[in-house]
């Protein structure tokens, strides 16, 4: 058994939680405070827009390719959000670095 600390809340709002507890905030307002036989997806990458590596040089002669290559990022990172998707999760854990 191990124990969550929450820094800033009151020894009242203490329970006892059969499972797994992750200590997470909301990313948004609307979003569910509890979610029940969650199915949890743990994800060792954000979910921010894709970028080249550092040290990665692309030379264009068009100014069409750089537009091509932006589309190309935002791709990447839409086909890693439907494949989690895909997956039936309801829950997302990316650990903070």
């Amino acid at each position: 058994m191990h124990i969550l600390k929450c820094h800033g809340q009151s020894s009242l709002d203490s329970e006892l939680v059969p499972g797994f507890a992750l200590n997470c905030v909301r990313a948004a307002q609307g979003m569910p405070t509890r979610v029940v036989n969650a199915k949890i997806a743990c994800l060792d990458f954000n979910l921010q827009k894709h970028r080249m590596q550092m040290g990665v040089e692309i030379i264009v002669t068009d100014t069409k390719q750089v537009e091509e290559i932006r589309q190309r990022e935002m791709d990447i990172t839409r086909e890693k959000i439907m494949r989690i998707l895909e997956t039936g999760a309801k829950v997302h854990y990316i650990p903070h670095e």
